[in-house]
């Protein structure tokens, strides 16, 4: 009992609160933590204070008023009193956060192609060009924090040992370079999204980063979203051992601390530890996991920006089947579509700038009301199967053009008879006949095709084979993504 009551005596600011850090401008400032039951906190942030009371439990918290960006460092003081008839007495511990400054503020979670860095020791797990980019880098005004790898399947108000706390680094060369004891930093996708950023808005912006490869998207969901059952379940499989696969133990160890942290959005990288759950069965667990992220944080206008899977050795179709239906039916939710950038022998490609950017295209149209023509890939909206043909109406695509690197002019189209054999397709609309054009499609956004030996198609399909990379572009030059559609 006494070493319990020491430990609530200590005054704690929560996991986001440190020196260098990046608070979300336009949305009230949260600012909480730990204290003795009872005690009262004072919290001052420049020209802004508030007061309360410490609970039973020593949890407290506090808003302060919205605020503007700035790249000017302020200063966060919180104290701790013994209350008083007047209801503040003595002071008893102070802590203070240097250098806070405010912008926009973004998740980046997932599995290895998130995790992947920047730049690192291993040659097959980081980006092509980091080092290149890390020694260019001088944007003291982009800052990050990367989490520790921790795993807690059930969730507890952590005393001991200590929670979760953030570092918070710039986007420099010294920043960004790997300190003593670290093989890398910051994610490669997480690095060309908040660069892409800060360019375009010139306002800082701050990255939490919470990834770990090999993972299940069933780990990062909150225990607010996973049922008694799957959890039971999961726990009877792995005869009772909590693992990084565990339902909620990466949410609870990686990113609980730093609820409810006001911010703009998620970017999020995940699938392939997914891939043999069917379409529905990834569906449902991406919308409790989005559903308990709105919860947990608080923010119910939460946006989630992800990247579907890119071709490998195999296509993945269940899981970007499930990814585009969720962008589909989800308002605050958008999708990257990575077609064109896999690498069918490395589950990791390299070119992480291109997700990234797309990412960052996103938030940029429909965040911070960049105009443009538009920021999604092509998608099939319905198919029409007449005699031989199948015609695909697509959205998001007025002009079509090809581009491979072996300058094929076939993309990946199949269509399948009622013996539901998939053989290849050819377009036979909307070809340029001017051979320095080459690969323009100037008919859109339908598509008409036809198969040799499928008289009758009843099915109609996208990159559906392994192996297969897009090839099918808009004029925005985004690609188009897997689909299937079948008769009905």
């Amino acid at each position: 009992m006494f070493d319990t009551v020491l430990m609530l005596a200590v005054l704690r600011l929560a996991a986001p609160f440190s020196d260098g850090m990046v608070m979300q401008r336009q949305m009230p400032v949260r600012i909480w933590g730990e204290a003795a039951p009872g005690s009262v906190i004072r919290v001052v942030l420049e020209k802004d204070a508030a007061k309360t009371v410490a609970g039973e439990d020593g949890r407290w918290s506090v808003e302060l008023p919205p605020r503007g960006a700035s790249k000017k460092g302020v200063k966060l003081t919180v104290s701790e009193h013994k209350k008083t008839l007047l209801s503040i007495g003595e002071k008893t511990d102070e802590r203070t956060v240097e250098d806070i400054i405010f912008g926009e503020v973004w998740y980046a979670s997932g599995q290895s192609n998130m995790e992947c860095p920047i730049w690192g020791d291993n040659p097959r797990f980081r980006d092509e060009k980091g080092a290149m980019m890390i020694e260019m880098s001088n944007l003291p005004y982009v800052r990050f924090t990367v989490n520790q790898k921790l795993i807690d399947g059930v969730p507890q108000h952590k005393l001991e040992p200590e929670p979760q706390r953030s570092r918070w680094r710039e986007f420099t060369r010294e920043g960004l370079k790997p300190r003593l004891g670290e093989t890398y930093t910051i994610s490669a996708v997480a690095f060309y999204f908040a660069r892409e950023l800060y360019l375009a808005l010139d306002v800082p912006v701050g990255i939490v980063e919470s990834a770990w490869g090999g993972t299940p998207i069933e780990a990062w969901t909150p225990r607010c979203a996973i049922s008694d059952q799957e959890l039971e379940e999961s726990l009877a499989n792995s005869e009772g051992r909590i693992s990084s696969s565990t339902p909620s133990a990466l949410f609870t160890g990686m990113v609980a601390d730093f609820c409810p942290m006001p911010m703009r959005g998620l970017i999020w990288y995940q699938g392939c530890s997914n891939k043999h759950d069917s379409s529905a069965r990834y569906l449902d667990r991406m919308n409790r996991f989005y559903a308990g992220w709105t919860q947990m944080f608080e923010n119910p206008d939460l946006k989630m920006y992800f990247a579907q899977l890119a071709p490998y050795e195999t296509g993945w179709m269940n899981i970007c089947m499930a990814q585009t239906q969720f962008a589909a039916e989800n308002p605050n939710a958008a999708m990257v579509v990575l077609s064109d950038s896999g690498n069918f022998r490395d589950i990791h490609p390299n070119r992480k700038d291109i997700v990234g950017a797309r990412l960052a295209m996103h938030a940029l149209r429909r965040d911070y009301g960049f105009e443009m023509d538009g920021d999604d890939s092509p998608t099939a909206v319905q198919a029409k199967f007449q005699g031989g043909q199948v015609t695909v109406d697509f959205e998001n695509v007025k002009k079509w053009y090809i581009y491979s690197a072996d300058r094929s002019e076939s993309p990946a189209f199949e269509l399948c008879g009622a013996d539901g054999e998939w053989k290849s397709a050819t377009i036979t609309n909307g070809y340029s006949h001017d051979p320095n054009m080459r690969g323009v499609v100037n008919y859109g956004p339908s598509l008409v095709l036809e198969a040799e030996g499928v008289a009758a198609p009843c099915g109609v399909r996208y990159m559906g084979r392994d192996k297969t990379c897009g090839t099918l572009y808009n004029e925005l030059s985004l690609p188009l993504g897997p689909f299937e559609i079948l008769q009905q």
